[in-house]
């Protein structure tokens, strides 16, 4: 029996974390924990809501160790999970998003075994493989754009699993991309955060145009990532939407078993799952 620590366990995303890994035979939620203020709260039939010791110094074990930590909670609180479990050489999967590359270089260069993944769905983790070999043979005719659109409470746009997107598209040909935020506008269908501000034709990389990015943050979106490729006589859409957070919590227990199996490198979920 694999046993487990889940970090943000009474959140969104966490509430569907706690689901997927109660629907396994393999995998002992042991420790569900989450801010000092909700904790206490019965989150499932015998599961109650810890409290997040992270910065209370521990002499000894640590009360909440595990053969595996899955961080699915913020951005700062995911960064000194993942600082504390490389001190413990505990395996973990960290699902936050939100990281300044400062931070994400740190966290790829730990030593314990960790998966340090923006999106853990089966399907994004498909696209994010897809996508370099889509653009490499459409070839420079085709602008890029990748538009991502999730609920009014989530702070970062755009979301990492767009700029991960952005990454794998510029991967085969190295073409750069801007990241950098412009002033939010109101449009009909909500708040739309443009990070391309100069236009498709600037920053031109071999003939490539940058990729366009734009977010959206509206209701209660769960997640939807559209990736267009238009040339002047033909455009190709792909298109993932998640219907509810199980499909992005379907991919942790398939990366709890792989992290539980070793002990040292940093993987992705193409790795896990055999991509």
């Amino acid at each position: 029996m694999i046993t487990v620590t889940l970090f943000g366990a009474g959140g969104r995303m966490g509430s569907a974390a706690v689901e997927a890994l109660l629907a396994t035979d393999d995998i002992e939620l042991k420790h569900a924990v989450d801010i000092p203020e909700i904790s206490g709260e019965e989150i499932a039939p015998g599961l109650i809501l810890e409290a997040d010791i992270i910065d209370i110094p521990i002499d000894g074990p640590h009360p909440l160790h595990a053969d595996v930590w899955v961080d699915v909670s913020l951005t700062e609180p995911a960064f000194k999970h993942a600082k504390l479990a490389e001190e413990l050489a505990v395996p973990v999967l960290i699902g936050a998003t939100g990281f300044d590359e400062d931070q994400m270089a740190e966290l790829l260069a730990f030593k314990n075994a960790h998966i340090i993944a923006p999106n853990l769905s089966p399907g994004v983790n498909l696209l994010f493989e897809l996508l370099p070999k889509v653009r490499k043979v459409l070839g420079p005719d085709y602008d890029v754009a990748v538009h991502d659109v999730h609920h009014k409470h989530k702070k970062d746009a755009p979301s990492g699993t767009a700029l991960r997107m952005v990454e794998r598209l510029n991967e085969k040909i190295e073409a750069p991309t801007t990241t950098q935020q412009a002033n939010q506008s109101d449009t009909l269908d909500g708040p739309l955060f443009n990070t391309m501000p100069n236009g498709p034709s600037s920053n031109k990389f071999d003939g490539f145009n940058e990729v366009q990015v734009t977010s959206q943050r509206v209701g209660e979106v769960v997640g939807e990532h559209t990736i267009t490729f238009t040339s002047a006589g033909e455009e190709i859409t792909l298109k993932h939407r998640a219907f509810s957070r199980m499909a992005l919590a379907s991919g942790i227990a398939p990366a709890v078993r792989f992290l539980a199996a070793r002990s040292e490198g940093s993987f992705t979920m193409a790795e896990v799952l055999g991509l």
